[in-house]
């Protein structure tokens, strides 16, 4: 028997790409998270179309595809089932792809799948600090999701600690009205130059200064020593 690095890799016509998504446990999770619009990308590199939908993100199958995807769908019905529990929630945060998962956290929320009332804060603000630093191109509706999530239960002084007393000086590198900074020139310069797409402001850093009740959260994890400021708290729309 073939393994799975032995199977033939095929590309995905848009036919396939179509075919899993309207299989009937697609269409029913689809359902479950309020119709959240899945993609169809084609992917230049590979040469044709690929699917990214909150269970799976790939634009090439296997011999056993059909067979995968059935399984994969089945697995996220089981996690989804069970993130009524903060554990429940860090299980589907893993399982579904990185573009969804701010929404997919503050859609259960609203259509009551679980009470943050009943978690511990500081696991809460754990978690939410989690799923901030493992986001990508936080923008537009990112943004307005994870404000919904930040303004559900107070802060803790626990994700503020270790920043400095006092007034102090945070950088960005980039746009200057954005809520994400940090304590390092460097980082900012870094983002300056090799993120910011913003011909205005590619290149320039910005700086002002603050004290830590301006700040929601500080956080090391990227090795960014990121600053998230009360700002974004003002951008939650749902």
């Amino acid at each position: 028997m073939a393994t799975e690095t032995q199977q033939q890799i095929k590309i995905l016509d848009d036919q396939q790409v179509q075919q899993l998504l309207d299989h009937p446990k697609c269409l029913d999770l689809a359902g479950q998270l309020g119709y959240v619009p899945f993609k169809v990308v084609h992917c230049k590199i590979r040469g044709g179309p690929g699917v990214c939908t909150p269970f799976l993100k790939t634009s090439f199958m296997l011999d056993n595809q059909a067979e995968y995807w059935e399984k994969r769908l089945d697995q996220y019905q089981e996690y989804l089932d069970n993130a009524h529990t903060l554990k429940g929630l860090y299980d589907l945060y893993l399982v579904t792809e990185r573009a969804y998962r701010p929404y997919v956290i503050a859609y259960l929320h609203q259509e009551y799948r679980y009470d943050p009332e009943q978690f511990d804060r500081g696991g809460w603000w754990e978690f939410l600090i989690d799923l901030w630093e493992d986001g990508e191109a936080i923008h537009g509706q990112k943004e307005h999701h994870f404000a919904y999530l930040f303004n559900l239960l107070p802060t803790t002084k626990a994700i503020t600690r270790e920043l400095p007393k006092g007034k102090f000086t945070i950088y960005r590198g980039g746009h200057p009205d954005g809520d994400s900074w940090t304590l390092s020139r460097d980082k900012a310069q870094w983002f300056a130059n090799m993120r910011c797409r913003d011909k205005q402001y590619g290149g320039k850093v910005a700086e002002k200064i603050i004290t830590k009740e301006e700040a929601l959260f500080y956080t090391n994890g990227r090795n960014e020593q990121e600053v998230l400021l009360k700002t974004i708290l003002n951008k939650h729309t749902w």
